[in-house]
């Protein structure tokens, strides 16, 4: 996970849609798309760019529910 020179995790350069659905995991805990959508009050599709950004960056962790397997849930560390 990008961290800065304190120790924080680091934002810098992510749309404000990432920064957005970042923090809602951050404050809600383990999420999937849909419920993190809702919660920021975000279009889907913004959701699962931010998402995918958010990923590729190592600010999220993605793994597969354990009681559906057919969603993917996001948390950070």
């Amino acid at each position: 996970m990008p961290e800065d020179s304190g120790g924080n995790v680091s934002f810098d350069g992510l749309p404000p849609s990432a920064k957005l659905v970042a923090k809602v995991i951050e404050h809600e805990g383990a999420m999937d798309a849909n419920e993190i959508s809702e919660s920021a009050r975000l279009h889907p599709s913004t959701t699962r760019d931010a998402l995918k950004r958010l990923a590729e960056e190592g600010v999220v962790d993605v793994r597969v529910d354990s009681e559906d397997g057919r969603k993917l849930v996001y948390t950070i560390d």
